[in-house]
């Protein structure tokens, strides 16, 4: 009986083998070496305001980035193969649009300033979202380069309009300005998503997650990104 019950789990076991293996080929399009990330979660009853939201996280990483041997500095929402982030419809602005139940769906990343870079995602066209872009100035989008080639296909995605399902009343009309490369969001063997990233300052969320990509260690800087959060607040 035992040998019977080894003979069944032992094509399980390869297969399982081979599978790990294979996972580990896949480039998830971001590069996680050297990179330290901390979730921070801001308390609703003192931060209700978006400008207060969105100042405190650009604050935060400007701390952040300041600090000794650390190269760039940034944040995300939903931290790429941490969890679920954001799904929601959009459609391209000067077509017709779909009919309903007939949307096409993306991911949504609320983001900072030079999340690319310190990602390791490659900008494709255009530019990353800058500290320009407020809550003031006209909305703004950066998509990957899997939205581009199937939606946008044969056009020059830069100046593009996208009404994204998304935030208050009707949603958000954003222009692109810029692509950048595919990353892997959910898990390495799911199908690449389009994806909408957005200024975290446009789209305020209370939960963040901070990215520091340092020279050395990166838990050599856990001590002084606590610190630099907990001067804010």
């Amino acid at each position: 009986a035992e040998v019977a019950l080894s003979l069944v789990l032992l094509p399980g076991a390869g297969l399982l083998i081979r599978s790990f293996m294979r996972l580990q080929d896949v480039n998830p399009g971001f590069r996680a070496e050297g990179l330290l990330t901390a979730r921070v979660q801001l308390p609703g009853a003192r931060y209700e305001e978006d400008q207060k939201i969105a100042g405190f996280f650009a604050d935060a990483v400007a701390r952040v980035a300041a600090l000794p041997g650390v190269r760039s500095a940034a944040g995300i929402t939903f931290l790429p193969l941490a969890g679920p982030g954001i799904g929601t419809s959009f459609y391209v602005t000067d077509r017709p649009k779909p009919a309903a139940g007939e949307l096409p769906g993306a991911e949504v990343r609320p983001i900072t300033p030079n999340f690319f870079a310190t990602m390791g995602i490659p900008q494709l066209a255009g530019r990353d979202l800058a500290p320009s872009d407020t809550i003031d100035s006209p909305l703004v989008a950066v998509i990957n380069e899997t939205l581009a080639r199937r939606h946008l296909a044969g056009e020059n995605p830069i100046g593009k309009r996208l009404h994204v399902s998304i935030g208050p009343d009707e949603g958000m009309l954003v222009e692109v300005v810029g692509v950048v490369g595919d990353i892997q969001f959910t898990s390495l063997d799911s199908e690449m998503r389009p994806t909408i990233y957005l200024p975290h300052s446009q789209l305020s969320v209370g939960l963040m997650t901070l990215l520091v990509r340092s020279e050395g260690d990166p838990l050599a800087q856990v001590a002084g990104v606590t610190r630099a959060v907990r001067q804010l607040d």
